[in-house]
């Protein structure tokens, strides 16, 4: 995703599903874990890594989100 140069860097999020041994979808973002981080000021590229774990302790396959600061007109 691009974001422009100089202004404050908002995390979109990701959303997290698990299914259950009764093929039931519950929604478990609240396990969501991040890191990394965006510097504004500075016009590159960033990582933001995504994780999660279910209430079994199984972990999802961590997924990165790139940031390109950008000077925009």
């Amino acid at each position: 995703m691009n974001w422009p140069l100089g202004t404050e860097f908002v995390d979109p999020g990701a959303n997290v599903f698990d299914v259950t041994e009764t093929n039931d979808t519950i929604d478990i973002s609240f396990r969501l874990e991040t890191s990394g981080n965006v510097n504004t000021e500075i016009k590159d590229t960033y990582e933001i890594k995504y994780n999660a774990s279910d209430e079994a302790g199984n972990s999802a396959d961590e997924k990165t989100r790139s940031v390109k600061v950008l000077i925009t007109k």
